[in-house]
């Protein structure tokens, strides 16, 4: 009798162990299950942001391009509205150069008449 109680305590006692180690494992799965799917979401969470720091960067390199060519053609221009205005500067110079040198013969002419009359 005594090893009759003994052993349906011991049947008893392992059981409960059965049990404990069933909630145990249970818990680990449920816990693995939540892993796996908190990892999931980051990862998708990190995929989506990885999309939008690649169209970020997608939209400044589009701007770089955009303002290079902006500053570029301003420079042109500016370096063609300058080439303009030296060669209308020169022209005016020299057209400010062949009236004086009329005006000059003018004068010198005139002064010569004026001088040949005195």
């Amino acid at each position: 009798m005594l090893l009759n109680q003994q052993y349906q305590q011991a049947v008893q006692e392992l059981h409960e162990k059965e049990k404990y180690n069933t909630a145990i494992v249970k818990d680990h799965i449920d816990l693995k299950h939540m892993f796996e799917i908190e990892e999931r979401a980051k990862q998708e969470e990190n995929e989506a942001v990885r999309q939008q720091n690649l169209a970020m960067r997608s939209a400044i390199r589009k701007l770089c391009n955009e303002t290079n060519a902006t500053v570029n053609n301003a420079k042109a221009e500016y370096e063609m509205n300058a080439e303009e205005f030296t060669q209308k500067f020169r022209e005016q110079s020299k057209g400010h150069e062949v009236s004086m040198s009329v005006i000059r013969d003018q004068y010198n002419k005139l002064s010569a008449l004026h001088t040949k009359r005195m």
